[in-house]
């Protein structure tokens, strides 16, 4: 049986447009579940896109067949816990006295999938569920990511050169971003938005920086896993008294120097201060010390995982393609990643934007098989995913 994730082009189309009716697509998604050929998955893209959307007697048609479809079950969590899942699976292979402790990690992830799953059931029950205070910051995030990837575009080649000589900088602008941002009206993000646009057609094609980021695309990867990577996973850690559960710390600092030997020699010999480690080993530790060894432990551990490299090489192909043809990519930095995460869990992707499908289509076909993903499949109609059910 193969999982089905669908992005959100292939959500809005389980309704005839201009209608509440079912779709052909949905019927032919609910006939190939029936023979239980495919299940099909949600997503938090779905339940956020959906959030925002104005007409409520379609969003509610909407989401009541994304209901039905996955028996209001089937959501997958955010992609930070994609993220610290491969970090928690790693972390018991180098330290297995740390006993990493999964159960807590399934509650954390499950949560995240109930508030997503819930919101999705709310707006299918309740045509006049409001969801407008957050769609606001919703809205404002989508934005902000555009706005990140405009920038980045329209200055393409000092960020460029920033981010390859000091990757570490270029993540400490992230915060002095978000505070300029944080209470600016998203009318005035938009303005900025129309801004970078225009300046961007000015720009035109740049396809000498587009070349160099081609060329030193595994340098931009590998610099920027852990900047990229651990702020995502602290976000789906949540507060400390998640932290405290995750793994024995005490027992982490006593076996620090002597990881297992299979994963130990590909990880950096990164020494913990003495006062630090004096404090877990008396059991005197404060909150910041967890925080403190939390960060020391995923700057060792996020360098050997592939989730991160996988979305970063994703968004370095999309920005490529941006650079060469002087338009942005499709939705913005972070829902990029959601839908690699997407594909990540489950086995196809259907969506019906063709800008995202053949960036998608070129990433599988030149790295799926090196990243363990030769099993995955993108696809852009409900014919070519009958095909591709009966095959299996």
């Amino acid at each position: 049986m193969l999982k089905v994730y669908l992005d959100q082009s292939a959500a809005s189309r389980l309704i005839d447009k201009g209608s509440t009716a079912r779709s052909d697509l949905y019927n032919g998604l609910l006939d190939l579940q029936s023979q239980a050929k495919i299940e099909i998955w949600a997503s938090p893209h779905n339940a956020v896109e959906l959030a925002i959307w104005s007409d409520r007697p379609r969003r509610q048609a909407v989401s009541l067949a994304l209901e039905e479809l996955t028996e209001g079950r089937r959501m997958l969590a955010s992609h930070e816990f994609i993220l610290l899942y491969e970090a928690l699976g790693l972390i018991n292979v180098a330290w297995p006295s740390a006993s990493v402790r999964f159960e807590k990690f399934q509650s954390l992830a499950q949560d995240n999938q109930r508030l997503y799953s819930g919101l999705v059931a709310h707006m299918a029950a309740l045509q006049d569920y409001d969801t407008s205070r957050g769609a606001c910051e919703i809205i404002r995030t989508k934005r902000l990511s555009q706005l990140r990837q405009l920038r980045l575009l329209v200055s393409a080649k000092d960020c460029l050169e920033l981010l390859i000589s000091n990757p570490q900088l270029t993540a400490q602008t992230e915060p002095a971003f978000d505070a300029c941002h944080e209470n600016l009206p998203i009318e005035d993000i938009d303005r900025e938005i129309d801004a970078c646009r225009t300046k961007l057609k000015q720009v035109g094609k740049q396809k000498n920086v587009a070349q160099k980021l081609e060329r030193s695309r595994n340098q931009v990867v590998q610099r920027f896993t852990g900047s990229f990577a651990i702020p995502a996973i602290s976000v789906a850690i949540g507060g400390f008294h998640n932290l405290l559960e995750l793994w024995d710390y005490s027992a982490l600092v006593a076996d620090w120097g002597s990881p297992e030997d299979g994963i130990g020699s590909r990880m950096d010999c990164t020494t913990l201060p003495d006062d630090l480690a004096g404090r877990f080993l008396s059991s005197s530790a404060k909150p910041d010390d967890y925080w403190t060894l939390a960060n020391l432990t995923l700057q060792r551990i996020v360098p050997l995982q592939w989730m991160p490299s996988i979305m970063l090489d994703f968004l370095s192909r999309e920005m490529e393609k941006a650079f060469k043809t002087a338009t942005e990519p499709t939705e913005g930095l972070t829902i990029d990643v959601d839908h690699i995460s997407g594909l990540f869990c489950c086995d196809v992707l259907l969506t019906y934007d063709n800008k995202l499908k053949a960036c998608i289509d070129t990433w599988l076909r030149n790295n799926g098989p090196h990243y363990g993903l030769p099993d995955r499949h993108c696809v852009g109609s409900l014919a070519t995913l009958r095909r591709l059910a009966g095959s299996i």
